[in-house]
């Protein structure tokens, strides 16, 4: 299995979550929390990489796999959170970010086996 999504998905959360300080343009200020979301769909947005490269390996979402790359994944949440503590950047690690990335990679997990298990229903493999 190449896991070429997976991998451009966490080069991609690496550098949005150490780059030295995020973007502050006015027209895009959201709202209060929004960088809670944004942690929340990019741990659930791996969750969903992960999935469809084992889907290309032609291997479906089972419950065991799915629950153990979700676990890396929540662990991946609390790394970056710790590296960014650790590196000289002008960011601080925060708790209510890795709830959010735990909080993604654990709905998005769901979604993914109801989502396998809809399909495995339509094509009679469920």
């Amino acid at each position: 299995m190449k896991p070429y999504f997976t991998l451009a998905c966490i080069a991609a959360i690496l550098y949005l979550v150490l780059m030295p300080s995020t973007p502050q343009v006015p027209e895009l200020m959201l709202f209060e929390g929004a960088d809670k979301v944004v942690h929340a769909c990019m741990m659930g947005g791996l969750v969903v990489c992960v999935a469809f490269d084992r889907w290309r390996a032609r291997l479906l979402p089972a419950v065991r796999p799915v629950l153990v790359a979700a676990l890396w994944i929540m662990a991946f949440g609390v790394f970056t959170e710790e590296l960014q503590q650790a590196m000289p950047v002008p960011r601080t690690a925060d708790v209510l970010d890795v709830v959010a990335d735990w909080a993604g990679t654990l709905a998005a997990s769901g979604l993914v086996l109801l989502s396998a298990r809809a399909l495995g229903r339509r094509s009679g493999c469920g």
